[in-house]
């Protein structure tokens, strides 16, 4: 599901764009779920994590209408921290958006990680609660699930959900400095898995430094190429890399960084090109 700018999320429309990212077919579909439930995350399937009164977790595929129950955040969260799913808690859809969320790789357990909250949980629809995971963490960073096992970005490096019993364990080290005023967004590009590095560089400018994640020598490589036929859409949640044949001719590039609406620098800003390093201008500036 594409995300819509603030103005279209509140005008109370239960009808949302769905893209296709190996076609680049794009097709609208009425969710009329969405009238009392709140999106927590789209997965990477193409399904829609939703929230009913702030505690019920469903799974809902949007195109055949089918919802399945999960366990309530109330079993996820301790009892100490029930009052943040009050109506009195103003930070709300701040904390509890769940990116990086999915569907794990034996197709039946859901993958549930509210970043902000450095919390992880893992359940099944039969499941009676959540199982949860903590991690500590001060980067900006955006997790994702690769290769249907969620990654996340920590102090140590990318790390990786193992199952049986759920644990975070190591993926890659991270080597280089990510500053507080920076963050780190990993993402799938066409079967491989890149980490994008946004750093500050002098004023407000801001730089972009692509590796590699391998995960057999559990290291990172530097390049400077997504491997020519793919472009970067890159949101501070969640970065989509998408192949450049499925889209009208000229409208995108390959190796190109384009900036979702909720980056900071995108005004004035059209694409990063990764080769070279330049920035080619809005054409409104």
């Amino acid at each position: 599901m594409l995300r819509e700018p603030v103005a279209a999320l509140n005008c109370n429309c239960h009808r949302h764009r769905f893209l296709n990212s190996s076609t680049g077919e794009c097709v609208q579909v009425d969710i009329p779920e969405l009238h009392d439930h709140k999106v927590l995350a789209p997965t990477a399937e193409g399904l829609l994590l939703l929230l009913h009164a702030r505690k019920n977790v469903r799974l809902l595929n949007p195109l055949t209408g089918q919802l399945i129950k999960l366990p309530p955040l109330t079993t996820l969260l301790p009892k100490k921290y029930h009052h943040w799913l009050s109506a009195r808690n103003h930070h709300f859809d701040a904390d509890f958006t769940a990116s990086g969320s999915g569907i794990a790789d034996d197709d039946s357990t859901v993958v549930l990680c509210f970043y902000t909250l450095r919390m992880l949980g893992v359940a099944k629809p039969s499941d009676q609660s959540w199982t949860l995971l903590k991690f500590n963490d001060l980067l900006r960073t955006a997790p994702v699930m690769f290769a249907a096992r969620f990654h996340c970005i920590t102090l140590d490096g990318v790390m990786v959900l193992e199952m049986d019993p759920p644990r975070l364990v190591l993926a890659a080290k991270r080597h280089m400095w990510i500053s507080l005023d920076g963050s780190a967004h990993l993402v799938d590009n066409g079967g491989e898995l890149m980490l994008v590095h946004r750093k500050l560089l002098t004023g407000y400018r801001r730089g972009y430094d692509v590796y590699r994640v391998d995960l057999g020598t559990k290291t990172l490589f530097p390049v400077n190429s997504l491997g020519g036929g793919c472009a970067l859409f890159m949101g501070m949640y969640c970065s989509l890399s998408v192949p450049i044949e499925g889209f009208p001719s000229g409208s995108i590039s390959g190796d190109n960084i384009y900036l979702s609406f909720d980056v900071d620098e995108r005004d004035g800003i059209e694409a990063y090109h990764l080769v070279d390093k330049s920035i080619s201008p809005s054409a409104i500036f």
